[in-house]
């Protein structure tokens, strides 16, 4: 799956490219779209209200520039760890070349919110990482 984004002006720094962090916003953006196609709203927990999804680990190398206009392509590949976690790697196609701008990965542990204690993803995590299973 990819997501398209153009970057914006507000997405920049004073030299004129994202600010770095904004390249895991960017990729935030391709992991909510991602769940929202399989009616899964992140924002509200609607379908796992009870549980939380922090990021435990997130990196970026950074290989090209982006600016201001920049049409990209956010090619999203998640995979699971174990029944408790996954990892999502990104890779940020910059479109005007078609050139890989940026590579990112984050991971993401399940915790029921009331003991702060690790559990199982729920089906519905699981369902969405096993149809991205396998594609490249």
């Amino acid at each position: 799956m990819t997501y398209g984004r153009i970057v914006r002006f507000a997405d920049t720094d004073a030299a004129g490219v994202v600010y770095f962090a904004n390249v895991l916003n960017f990729c935030h953006e391709a992991y909510e779209d991602s769940l929202l196609h399989q009616g899964i709203v992140l924002p509200q927990m609607a379908n796992f209200p009870r549980l939380a999804l922090p990021i435990t680990h997130a990196e970026v190398n950074f290989k090209l520039p982006l600016v201001c206009g920049d049409h990209l392509n956010i090619g999203i590949k998640p995979e699971q760890i174990d029944s408790f976690s996954y990892e999502i790697n990104f890779q940020v196609i910059r479109l005007r070349d078609e050139k890989l701008a940026a590579q990112a990965r984050t991971r993401h542990v399940c915790l029921d919110i009331q003991t702060r204690h690790r559990c199982e993803l729920p089906s519905i995590l699981q369902a969405w990482l096993s149809a991205y299973a396998g594609h490249d």
